[in-house]
């Protein structure tokens, strides 16, 4: 009888040990830092009409809205208006910035004014209320999603 109290013991100690959870994996942390980086690198690829560069800081998920039709866009639909656009961007500048940070996931809102110069020569700037959606993996921070507003 002592031995199959024994036997039981030993099975319920082995049970319980087999049903332990293991602990989920680390969460990368995105910061402020990666965030602005990727702000900085994606008008570089805008500026220059590097769709090569904007590969890199677009997630191959990346779905842009803000066209006045309601229309939206994937990432090589921005690539390619990038490289084929006869306009010239020549600024972007970002003020009210405010980035929350979400484990992996940073919310970057903010305002842009854009200055481009059309292939006639003409300049023109319009403003712009945004959101950002930003997700660092595997050490690398890429956007997933933009919304953007023409303010006045």
């Amino acid at each position: 009888m002592k031995n199959l109290v024994k036997v039981l013991v030993l099975f319920l100690l082995w049970a319980c040990q087999s049903t332990e959870k293991p602990e989920a994996a680390a969460v990368e942390q995105i910061t402020d830092e990666d965030a602005t980086e990727l702000l900085d690198k994606w008008e570089q690829a805008m500026i220059t009409k590097d769709s090569a560069l904007l590969k890199e800081v677009l997630d191959p998920t990346y779905t842009y809205s803000g066209s006045p039709d309601g229309s939206t866009a994937d990432r090589a639909t921005m690539m390619e208006w990038v490289a084929t656009d006869p306009s010239d961007l020549i600024s972007q500048e970002f003020f009210d910035m405010d980035i929350k940070l979400y484990d992996n996931i940073a919310i970057v809102r903010g305002w842009e004014i854009v200055t481009s110069l059309s292939p006639e020569g003409d300049t023109s700037r319009f403003k712009l209320r945004f959101t950002d959606v930003y997700k660092k993996e595997n050490g690398i921070t890429k956007a997933l999603s933009t919304h953007s507003s023409p303010m006045d």
